[in-house]
């Protein structure tokens, strides 16, 4: 796909996955995928599906909603409330 917002969500996932020490395999690993997969989907060459959404939020250790928070207020889509 190659999107905007594919690539802000994949630059998300990589910031979380890098600031906990993590490498692209290690991920994969976690994940059951290749690396190429991570890599594709970090550059915002590909869109995750709701199953590999899960799947990062509970690798990362992170709520499924602070993985979408970044894409909130940008490309039209409303800011949640706290």
């Amino acid at each position: 796909m190659d999107s905007e917002l594919d690539r802000t969500f994949g630059g998300g996932v990589r910031r979380r996955r890098e600031a906990q020490g993590m490498s692209q395999m290690d991920l994969a690993r976690k994940l059951g995928c290749p690396q190429s997969g991570v890599s594709r989907l970090e550059s915002g060459r590909r869109s995750p599906t709701l199953r590999e959404l899960a799947g990062l939020a509970k690798a990362l250790n992170t709520p499924l909603s602070d993985l979408l928070r970044e894409l909130e207020g940008d490309f039209g889509l409303p800011r949640g409330g706290h």
